[in-house]
């Protein structure tokens, strides 16, 4: 399939619905180290989120500062659904409960969900003593990779797809192993605990052909950096999902085990392998890999504590500032903690004992307004009402090729076309619309964006989110932003009148410009930290897919001026690529096109103004 096709099938399946999310309190503990337990991987569509928060047990059997996420996936629809998903995962969220976690427990999260709710816990560990993630639903074996299948998942066009094109797909729409336990080292986690029920047959590559596809279960993985790792079944096998057991078979001996007084977790899988095997008559044979000693849930001399959580009532709401330290009070009103923190020259998070988190900023450093832009003075300007700091760059209008592809290489060239178009003077942002900027809009709270940071791209806004935006600033501001045509948006990528005929935008080489898959770490870029283009420009080339204001349709081939598109249509142009393509898609006169309805995490926007 070619590029256009694959970003548009890639995008459509991300329909963000509501999911559960439960919130289990813990006791204070501490020894760094990350459990990922019960990787059972399954597949289904949320329906509602329901959050909830129990106390913390009344005993403890350790002064270890523990947390847990534990998630289930059942309902993938048809006969993908798995039987013991849900309850697996109800049942080890008690049972760590029991033993002095934390436990946030997620069922039936879809990708962008699970990501959202996986970004917030991460945070929530840095520096604790022991963690675990505990995942039950679908999972597949690509490539040598494990990926875990958020529901929703449409794993339809697999098959079809080249290996690298797969490889994108895969780390956008599932959750890659080795990215949970990348993000886990980032947060000091010393040591891990991974644990993978996820051994099922796969669904989703069952009518690949032979080479691809055809293995059975998961693949081994080293412990390795303070990791211990169990298979709920030897890798390339697949485990049993327990059938009457009201759990899995793997699930159902480890839920029991790990409430052992003195059990070292090597004596526990150790434990759960022999029952396990002698349940299926040695078909699931439990495998594990380590470089940790002995480490224990319940020390020798412990006794496990009671399990009886109950549900609070009262709401509260406690900060932690840019120190790390927690407030000493607690406070009946979020605003009345946000003023506490302002008093005292502090910001960081503002947490409420429902789970609710919300985000108070660092005040901004006291600046010397810009000059006011010189009235009929046609020249860059920035936006300085409301301390938005929005730089404009002056394009004088003319005329081009649009277009045209200047590639020798004809595979280059697909999406190209040729029309002599004429553009009037304009504006248009010298950076994307950032984090910081959408939030001097529209509110300190209505951050969309799936990687968080004040100069980063704000992503994940859709052609309704970006017309609020709009109408926002220009109330503020009393000018007219809008954004910008096509035409004017691949004008001034190629450099206006001071074009150097480029292949991208400001250079022939992309790792000058863009942030793009060979370089971007999976991940969006602060705006401007690439080289600018003729005009002044940046990343316009990569970083994350523009929206532009035309609808998608044939272009015709006589000379335009000001050409706005087709009148109407089903899908929005989107420009330049992003951090998750390749270098094809990054050129002057490559476009593609979206429903206007969907966002993800590598599309944004910049703002466009005509010139008075």
């Amino acid at each position: 399939m070619n590029s256009k096709e694959f970003s548009t099938n890639q995008r459509k399946f991300y329909n963000l619905a509501l999911n559960e999310c439960i919130i289990v309190k813990r006791g204070k503990n501490r020894f760094s180290l990350f459990i990922i337990l019960s990787f059972i991987t399954c597949f289904s569509f949320a329906q509602t989120r329901n959050l909830k928060l129990v106390k913390p047990p009344v005993e403890n059997p350790t002064n270890q500062q523990r947390k847990a996420i534990v998630i289930g996936m059942s309902n993938y629809g048809g006969n993908m659904n798995l039987l013991n998903t849900i309850n697996d995962a109800n049942d080890m969220s008690k049972a760590l409960t029991q033993i002095g976690f934390e436990v946030t427990l997620l069922t039936d999260n879809d990708k962008q969900t699970l990501k959202t709710n996986l970004a917030k816990w991460y945070s929530s560990i840095k520096d604790n003593d022991m963690a675990v993630f505990y995942y039950s639903g679908h999972g597949m074996e690509v490539g040598g990779n494990n990926y875990l299948i958020p529901v929703g998942f449409d794993g339809s066009s697999l098959c079809s797809m080249d290996a690298r094109v797969r490889t994108v797909y895969l780390d956008e729409n599932t959750l890659n192993v080795n990215q949970v336990l990348n993000y886990m080292d980032a947060e000091g986690v010393s040591a891990k605990l991974l644990i993978l029920d996820a051994c099922r047959d796969n669904p989703f590559t069952s009518g690949c052909s032979r080479g691809y596809g055809e293995k059975k279960g998961l693949a081994g993985m080293d412990g390795k950096n303070g990791t211990y790792i169990a298979f709920s079944a030897a890798p390339g096998t697949e485990a049993q999902d327990g059938g009457n057991l009201h759990n899995g078979v793997f699930t159902y001996y480890l839920k029991q085990e790990i409430l052992t007084q003195g059990a070292s977790w090597d004596d526990i899988f150790g434990n759960v392998a022999t029952e396990v095997k002698k349940h299926t008559s040695n078909e699931q044979s439990p495998f594990r890999n380590t470089d940790l000693g002995k480490i224990y849930f319940i020390p020798p001399g412990n006794n496990p504590p009671n399990y009886n959580p109950t549900l609070v009532t009262t709401k509260y709401y406690y900060y932690v500032d840019q120190n790390n330290k927690e407030s000493q009070k607690h406070f009946d009103s979020r605003e009345n903690a946000m003023s506490e923190m302002k008093n005292n020259n502090l910001y960081g998070k503002i947490y409420s004992n429902m789970g609710e988190m919300f985000v108070v900023d660092k005040p901004a450093p006291v600046n010397n307004p810009a000059p006011a832009p010189v009235e009929n003075l046609f020249a860059n300007y920035t936006e300085t009402k409301n301390d938005l700091n929005i730089e404009m760059v002056a394009v004088q209008g003319g005329t081009f090729t649009m277009g045209s592809c200047t590639s020798e290489n004809l595979s280059d060239c697909i999406n190209s076309y040729k029309t002599r178009v004429t553009v009037s003077d304009f504006y248009i942002g010298k950076y994307e619309v950032t984090q910081a900027q959408w939030k001097a809009v529209m509110g300190v709270g209505s951050n969309p964006s799936y990687f968080k940071g004040d100069n980063l791209p704000v992503e994940q806004v859709g052609l309704k989110d970006i017309q609020e935006f709009i109408s926002a600033l220009n109330s503020k501001t009393g000018k007219k932003y809008r954004l910008p045509t096509e035409a004017e948006w691949e004008f001034a990528m190629r450099g206006g009148n001071k074009s150097k005929e480029y292949k991208y935008s400001g250079s022939n080489n992309p790792f000058d410009v863009a942030w793009f898959v060979d370089n971007s770490g999976q991940r969006t870029h602060p705006v401007g930290t690439k080289a600018p283009n003729e005009l002044g420009i940046y990343d316009m080339s990569g970083n994350i897919m523009e929206w532009c204001n035309d609808w998608w349709g044939n272009r015709s081939s006589n000379p335009q001026t000001n050409p706005q598109g087709p009148t109407s249509g089903s899908n929005r142009i989107i420009r330049g690529g992003s951090w998750v393509d390749y270098a094809n898609n990054l050129t002057v006169w490559w476009s593609s096109s979206f429903p206007p309805t969907l966002f993800f995490n590598y599309n944004g926007f910049r703002l466009a103004c005509s010139a008075k």
